[in-house]
C-alpha cells in the first residue's frame, strides 16, 4: 500500500465528513466521538505525509501482521 496523495486526500475527506456528522449530531457521545476519529485521521495524515519513505513502507508490513476487526454486532 502506498501513501501517496490519493490516499491522504482519502483520509482527510474522511476526517472532513466526521467533522460534518459532528456539526449535525445533537447527542454528545456521538460528536465527541466523531470530532475525535477525525483528529486521528488527520493526524494519521499528516504523519504519513511527513514520515520518510522507509519509514512508512515498514507500516505497510506492521499493518498485515494483524487480523482484520469483525464489524457485525
Amino acid at each position: 500500500m502506498a501513501f501517496d496523495a490519493q490516499n491522504l486526500r482519502d483520509l482527510l475527506s474522511l476526517a472532513r465528513m466526521l467533522r460534518r456528522f459532528a456539526e449535525q449530531h445533537n447527542y454528545d457521545a456521538n460528536r465527541e466521538l466523531f470530532l475525535a476519529t477525525a483528529v486521528a485521521l488527520e493526524a494519521r495524515a499528516h504523519f504519513l505525509a511527513t514520515a520518510p519513505n522507509d519509514e512508512a513502507a515498514g507500516l505497510e508490513h506492521d499493518l498485515a501482521l494483524h487480523a482484520p476487526v469483525n464489524q457485525l454486532v
